[in-house]
């Protein structure tokens, strides 16, 4: 999992890009045969520094 932030670049689109590089291996190509799912965790944010979690 990833923490968002507008500076990356976009992860998903480097993934499928350069998932034929994955595919040269016979094992890879059996464990991602399909593009992997990129999840984003969200970053703190202002509410989350000023109010406490209670």
């Amino acid at each position: 999992m990833i923490t968002f932030s507008r500076a990356l670049p976009n992860i998903g689109r480097i993934i499928r890009r350069h998932l034929h590089t994955l595919h040269t291996s016979d094992r890879m190509k059996e464990v991602f045969s399909e593009p992997p799912l990129v999840a984003f965790r969200r970053d703190c944010n202002l509410q989350d520094i000023l109010v406490h979690k209670k």
